[in-house]
């Protein structure tokens, strides 16, 4: 078939077989017959899979390239006995066959010979590195050469110059035929001996794993969220109050940097600072290195990362001036920054392969050589990777198995979002900012879009029927490339880049027709009646839902703006210490409890915690239960 390549496209690195004289003998060489079924992989431009179609009864291509897509489907149209496999021939299954015919990518020659033990065939033909098929013919002691020997019956068929492939390899090339050796003929002795020889090994690479990166916004919402169980808006508001002052002692400091960043720069000043304080207190080997990453579009790097405001004040040292949330997010923030500055952690990365039955069974773990970075981070490390046993004090390479387990594994759907992978996903995408994660979640919230269980995001009812109607209607402008584009556009304005009015001048231009034909279009819901009549217009009141919850109004609105008042039962709790009134429970808009003076306005006394009715001896407040204590809110008492 004749096509041409794009030379544009890099096709995975492939090396193409071009030489028509190399091409027919390769064929040749595969003695192809019209009965035979025949896998082909890695066909490439599809040159040698045309004549090999012509000669067969079935043709199988696997291929693991999409780019080369195009010549695959030519193929198919010119014959009808064509199927094709797209993926990794080293992964997906290969079924039984006469034939497979393969020019190999050198690099995966191993592991595809290991592959070949697996499968059903009766020859295969490949084109392998000329090193590999003169180990095989001389037959060397290499592990390749012993296992392909030990298999297969091998025949050379032809050396190949570079010259042959489109781009040419650096090295020579052979032609060689595999043809299994029949079960009966292996002895099993040296069957056995050859595998646990080259499959029951232990291979030891000592690597590093990096410290991380100091915390940004979006990293330190996740991580909260994930290790303190903080949602966002949680998280945001006490690194407000640390950023803006915890009072120590007989004076207020600030205790981070601006929480509201993407950078993860640091001063040059605390760097220095902190690298001294850990050579001083760690010593010098625990000293790293300044990260640095790509730096990303729209990345606010005016502030640094997110710090302590001086790596002295250790989060032990001041921990009786911090609330317990107060203490664990500094703590947090402290360690990530910290250990950012450390060396990295040293481990010594191992595998251990087991033969069984022509199956080959893999173990991986590690083994902690020098603990870096872990030294302060360990708490906080996501750890899956598992130790293995010393296999030195096994006297044999044979293990018996002494027991095995038998389960049976379900495809699970992609699990739903949690806040921190909510926020991952809005920064991937380009939606929100750092100074909006925060009021994004919690307007999900707010407005019932979405319900949480096992901090999980749930749609509701009426999230689906918005976003149902908003894709309905406002698709055009409803979409994530879109809101990237505005975050971007609105980046741009505050940096002096674009002109607001014409930003918005254009956004309106195309809302607008959107909005009329939605107002025109769109079903309306009609709210439930609950049977009463308004007492103000005569008209049935309905059940509709609003910011702070559901609430019942006039049907007739906004010509009547009727919203009955529901009655509350009061629930006295004490006597007003200020003014002689009863405390009773109350409720805020959002429907948070708390406790305050019947006789407000005219006495504002309120407390968030329910008060004991006891009275403080030293300032003479009211004392409120708090958890499992009995203390005063005004001095901080604690009754005993």
């Amino acid at each position: 078939m004749d096509m041409e390549f794009n030379n544009d496209i890099n096709y995975l690195d492939q090396h193409f077989l071009v030489d028509k004289r190399v091409i027919n003998a390769f064929v040749d060489a595969a003695d192809l017959k019209v009965t035979e079924d025949v896998i082909e992989i890695g066909p490439g431009k599809c040159e040698i899979s045309d004549t090999i179609a012509r000669r067969v009864n079935h043709l199988t291509c696997i291929e693991i390239d999409r780019n080369l897509e195009h010549f695959i489907n030519v193929l198919k149209d010119k014959h009808d006995n064509v199927d094709v496999i797209y993926g990794n021939a080293l992964n997906v299954y290969i079924p039984p066959c006469d034939k497979i015919i393969s020019a190999l990518p050198y690099s995966i020659t191993e592991p595809f010979i290991e592959k070949l033990l697996r499968c059903e065939f009766k020859e295969c033909t490949l084109i392998v590195g000329k090193k590999y098929a003169d180990a095989v013919i001389n037959k060397s002691l290499t592990k390749l050469a012993l296992l392909t020997n030990s298999f297969f019956n091998v025949t050379k068929i032809m050396d190949i110059e570079p010259e042959a492939f489109d781009p040419a390899p650096r090295v020579m090339s052979s032609m060689i035929k595999l043809v299994p050796i029949k079960k009966e003929d292996l002895k099993y002795s040296f069957k056995r001996f050859i595998f646990r020889e080259m499959f029951f090994h232990r291979d030891k690479k000592l690597k590093n794993k990096q410290s991380k990166l100091p915390f940004t916004t979006s990293t330190l919402t996740q991580m909260a969220s994930t290790k303190l169980g903080y949602p966002a808006s949680k998280t945001m508001s006490i690194a407000q109050k640390l950023y803006e002052g915890i009072t120590l002692e007989n004076e207020t400091v600030g205790l981070i940097s601006y929480m509201r960043t993407d950078s993860i720069r640091l001063s040059d000043l605390f760097v220095n600072e902190t690298k001294k304080y850990i050579t001083d207190n760690y010593g010098k080997e625990y000293v790293g290195y300044t990260k640095s990453t790509k730096k990303k579009d729209n990345v606010q790097d005016a502030h640094e990362a997110i710090r302590p405001t001086s790596i002295k004040r250790t989060p032990q040292s001041i921990k009786k001036y911090l609330k317990p949330e107060e203490y664990k997010l500094y703590n947090l923030i402290y360690i990530r920054t910290l250990s950012s500055l450390m060396s990295d952690a040293k481990v010594e990365a191992t595998t251990v392969d087991l033969e069984n039955n022509n199956y080959l069974f893999r173990a991986t773990g590690q083994v902690l050589v020098f603990d870096g970075y872990l030294k302060v981070y360990k708490d906080y490390e996501d750890n899956t990777d598992s130790i293995l046993p010393d296999f030195q004090n096994y006297k044999s390479k044979v293990l018996v198995c002494s027991n095995t387990y038998k389960t049976q594994h379900f495809t699970e759907p992609k699990p739903r979002y949690t806040e921190a992978k909510l926020i991952a996903e809005m920064e991937k995408l380009g939606i929100g900012r750092p100074s909006t994660y925060a009021k994004i979640i919690s307007v999900l919230k707010e407005r019932k879009y979405v319900t949480i269980k096992d901090k999980k995001f749930y749609p509701t009812d009426t999230g689906i029927t918005v976003t149902d109607k908003l894709q309905e209607f406002f698709s055009s402008i409803i979409n994530v490339n879109y809101t990237a584009e505005m975050e971007n556009d609105l980046d741009l304005i505050a940096d002096g880049k674009l002109v607001w009015y014409k930003v918005l001048d254009k956004f309106y231009k195309d809302f607008e027709p959107l909005l009329n034909q939605a107002f025109k279009e769109m079903e309306k819901v009609s709210p439930e009646e609950t049977g009463e009549m308004c007492p103000e217009c005569g008209s049935p009141l309905v059940i509709r839902s609003g910011k702070f919850g559901k609430f019942v109004a006039c049907s007739n609105y906004p010509e009547c703006k009727y919203i009955k008042k529901e009655e509350k039962q009061v629930v006295e709790v004490c006597d007003c210490p200020k003014c002689g009134g009863k405390i009773i429970e109350k409720t805020t808009r959002k429907g948070k409890t708390f406790y305050g003076c019947n006789n407000f306005p005219k006495c504002k006394y309120a407390l968030w915690d329910k008060p004991t009715g006891e009275i403080c001896p030293k300032c003479n407040g009211l004392l409120v239960t708090k958890k499992d204590s009995i203390i005063c809110p005004e001095c901080d008492n604690e009754k005993e």
